[in-house]
């Protein structure tokens, strides 16, 4: 029995040797599948793939004649090559497979190609470590201190003497076991050059993966200090840290797959007749013909937020709270870009020092943003150079953020709160339509800076990203659902709608609760709301998160929508609600809508203005803007802050927790982010696969109700495979769930998930569902009524009509009922 490497194509004897030189030869190489040389399995971890080939592949079958799997150029590693020659150590009989041997490599393994390998494997093992935010970095140092302890320890004597004496009747060259004793030495010492975090850090840099942060001045500041016994106050400079955005930009595109993968997505994307995303809004596509002619260009978009390090409700809240920049790429692949790992740290500063020198703060992250556009970077893609340009295309985050570096007033009782219109705070109490002629742009921007005057223009100074080519604050405009409706209109309307209902007697605060108690939140169950008090709503906020009040809007209507008549004025206000919320969360827009959208969104001013006799609040305006913001950029849910501010755990959260030191939080959060981002570079971790398989494996025809679906299945598909779930694109699917595949009748069909089938010799996915008969759209309730599934469908991933599962309820009535997330086209 031999084995095949789907890297090299070099050949093993036994498992345990194939293992051993995926190891030893690719260390550092990201392998994000593990290829089986006998079938067209692929698995996540090698030891998946030992424990596969174990059971799957005994000694009783031939060598294949060529490898299932063709070899990875870009993983083929160029450089120190280290070579297992045939070994001979130990009795096979006695132990079988589990032994190391017959690695048919040419050449005599190096004492010098052993250090490096272990050298590399340390390196990495570490970068592994500091990746972990809630392990601080003294602690690394004693698990790794620890894991040196443990590999010189004893057994490895024990070891050593076990092989010189079933080697002393060895014949053979004496370096042989010179050598030997030098690997052997060598596992003694693993930590080796790398002992101390200096050490290390000078092995990151010399690895070229690690982006030292960099210390940026924004201006001088006091403390007050003890100097012989009195208070005085010493200058200090205000410092911030930068983590340099072309150095990371160069790094991650060059990781394999990564480059070419995003500009495949790109070609798609401007191939596409659906609008899905900013590649191919009016705004880029002015952008690139302005600004970067006959030039490859991508785009970037940056948040900025505030973080608290420090318990929110303890006694040192705000004391250092951090005011960070992130960024990511818009036309990643779709499925990427909600993954944390691709939102990037661009720099982190106290938050009080920004507040004072906002221009200082944003200089060098500027300046190197003006090298993108102006210089680009060059990429070596399979020794090919490219030159890639960079553009900001927005920046996002809350209002006031947003409004704060852009150089905008910041509260919202201001004359001028908004950013986007120069219509007076008073107009925005009852207004229910946008006003174009008093949208802000770069003419009238420049005249209201040069009056200089705050409270007739609502500008504090001039924007200094304006100096970008391809970003002015009054053309590069965005809003973030999350904090105007999920933490704004949706407690403002439904307080008052939950309240008045109350008050008319159509239930009780405690009917509602029950409602919401028993409510079968099915694959939402994690966004599952808390009890609601009365004075949640005669405060007009819920103790709910945004992720939560998005699920409690969608299925309110399923919930208690059987005890509201029908044409209830209070409930007319959240069916115009949902249904606004159903065309802005959508992963699409359809630019004929907009019109429609400009409709719904004054009919449910106007309504929350006639029935509850209540002026509209600042977040109410805002949303006037919404449809022309759309046509401009897409669908706004790919720019929310909801993904955005969930890098804030790993980055800012977890690592101040396990780290007690205060005393420069900029400089521990840079270097803390800056080191996890090295462990993703040296191991060169590309992209992962779209698709993932359970391992739990069966044959189809084994399905208890297999002959029941048959006569759907294509030919040739009957002996799939299927497996217990599955992962695409970063969702996982699994059968229960009830997804959207098709249209009959202008009517969604949905389908129940039966099974999962994997074609044999195919990486791809196909559902068998079982249909559920659409009876009609209720806007009362907001959902479909359906009637119980009988017949069944083979559908591949890419019929789906939208890849977001849904769940199948019982209403109060007994009858079936389907809520889903968004507008269906």
């Amino acid at each position: 029995m031999a084995y095949l490497c789907f890297v090299c194509e070099l050949q093993s004897a036994t498992i345990s040797g194939h293992c051993m030189h995926i190891r030893l030869m690719h260390p550092t190489v990201n392998l994000s599948k593990y290829y089986c040389c006998h079938c067209p399995k692929t698995y996540e971890t090698l030891q998946c793939l030992r424990k596969h080939l174990k059971i799957k592949h005994p000694d009783d079958q031939p060598l294949l004649a060529q490898p299932v799997h063709e070899p990875d150029p870009e993983l083929v590693e160029p450089g120190v090559v280290v070579n297992i020659d045939e070994v001979d150590f130990f009795n096979e009989e006695n132990l079988e497979n589990e032994v190391v041997n017959n690695v048919n490599l040419p050449g005599q393994p190096s004492v010098e190609a052993f250090q490096t390998a272990l050298y590399d494997c340390t390196l990495v093992l570490a970068a592994k470590l500091y990746s972990v935010p809630s392990l601080n970095r003294s602690r690394i140092q004693e698990i790794l201190n620890l894991t040196s302890d443990f590999t010189s320890s004893g057994f490895l004597d024990v070891l050593e003497n076990k092989v010189n004496f079933m080697l002393r009747d060895y014949q053979g060259p004496q370096k042989d076991l010179h050598d030997l004793k030098c690997m052997f030495s060598s596992m003694h010492e693993s930590l080796l050059g790398l002992e101390t975090e200096r050490k290390r850090l000078n092995a990151f840099k010399d690895s070229n993966c690690f982006v030292q942060p960099e210390a940026f001045y924004i201006g001088v500041g006091e403390v007050l200090k003890i100097v012989n016994g009195q208070r005085t106050r010493i200058p200090v400079n205000l410092n911030g840290q930068y983590i340099n955005v072309p150095s990371v930009l160069k790094k991650f595109f060059e990781l394999p797959r990564v480059f070419q993968a995003t500009i495949n997505n790109i070609q798609k994307l401007q191939n596409s007749e659906t609008f899905t995303n900013l590649i191919q809004s009016p705004l880029w596509e002015k952008i690139e013909r302005e600004c970067f002619p006959n030039r490859l260009v991508i785009p970037l978009v940056f948040y900025f937020d505030d973080a608290e390090p420090n318990n929110q409700t303890g006694s040192h809240s705000g004391d250092n709270s951090l005011g960070l920049i992130y960024y990511f790429v818009p036309c990643l692949p779709q499925h990427l870009l909600s993954q944390l790992e691709y939102i990037f740290v661009a720099s982190v500063f106290l938050t009080d020092h920004q507040k004072r020198r906002n221009e200082e703060t944003f200089r060098i992250l500027v300046n190197d943003l003006k090298m993108l556009e102006t210089t680009g970077i060059e990429l070596q893609i399979h020794d090919v150079i490219h030159t890639v340009f960079f553009a900001v295309a927005l920046i996002i985050g809350d209002n006031k953020g947003v409004n704060g570096i852009t150089g905008f007033v910041e509260c919202f009782r201001a004359n001028h709160f908004c950013r986007l219109c120069k219509v007076h705070r008073d107009v925005t109490e009852t207004q229910t339509r946008e006003n174009i002629h008093m949208l802000r742009d770069p003419l009238n921007y420049d005249a209201d800076v040069t009056l200089d005057d705050v409270p007739s223009t609502g500008i504090k100074r001039k924007c200094i990203w304006n100096e970008l080519l391809s970003y002015h604050c009054t053309v590069n405009r965005a809003l973030d659902l999350m904090h105007d409706f999920f933490e704004g209109i949706c407690h403002y309307d439904l307080s008052l709608i939950l309240l008045c209902l109350i008050d008319r007697q159509y239930f009780t605060l405690e009917t509602l609760n029950d409602r919401v108690k028993f409510f079968d939140f099915g694959i939402e169950s994690g966004n599952r709301v808390t009890l609601i008090t009365m004075e949640h709503l005669r405060k007009d906020k819920f103790k709910m998160s945004a992720s939560e009040m998005f699920c409690f809007a969608r299925n309110l209507g399923l919930m208690i929508g059987d005890l509201v008549p029908e044409g209830n004025e209070y409930w007319s206000l959240y069916i115009k609600l949902v249904e606004i919320l159903d065309i802005v969360t959508a992963p699409f827009f359809e630019r004929d809508s907009a019109v429609y959208l400009t409709t719904l969104i004054a009919e449910h001013h106007q309504i929350y203005l006639n029935v509850f006799n209540q002026r509209l609040k600042p977040k109410f305006h805002l949303a006037l803007h919404i449809p022309r913001i759309m046509l401009d950029i897409g669908p706004l849910i790919n720019v929310w802050c909801m993904r955005m501010e969930g890098k804030h755990r790993p980055v800012v959260k977890i690592p101040a927790n396990s780290q007690p030191n205060r005393v420069n939080p900029p400089l521990t959060i840079a270097m803390r982010y800056s080191l996890s981002l090295a462990a993703k570079f040296l191991g060169e971790k590309s992209f992962p696969p779209e698709v993932i398989f359970h391992t739990d494996e069966s044959l189809l025809r084994n399905a208890v109700n297999f002959n029941d679906f048959r006569e759907v299945l294509p030919d040739g598909y009957a002996d799939g495979i299927s497996v217990k779930n599955v992962n695409i694109c970063g969702t996982l699917y699994d059968t229960g769930m009830v997804l959207v595949f098709t249209y009959q009748h202008d009517l969604p069909v949905f389908g129940r998930i039966e099974h999962f089938v994997k074609p044999l010799g195919e990486e791809k996915c196909f559902f068998i569902l079982k249909a559920y008969k659409t009876v009609g759209y209720s806007d009362h309730m907001h959902c479909f009524a359906v009637r119980p599934p009988n017949a069944y469908y083979f559908i591949s991933y890419d019929d789906l009509v939208s890849f977001y599962r849904t769940k199948c309820r019982v209403g109060c009535d007994n009858n079936l009922y389907i809520t889903f997330r968004h507008v269906l086209r």
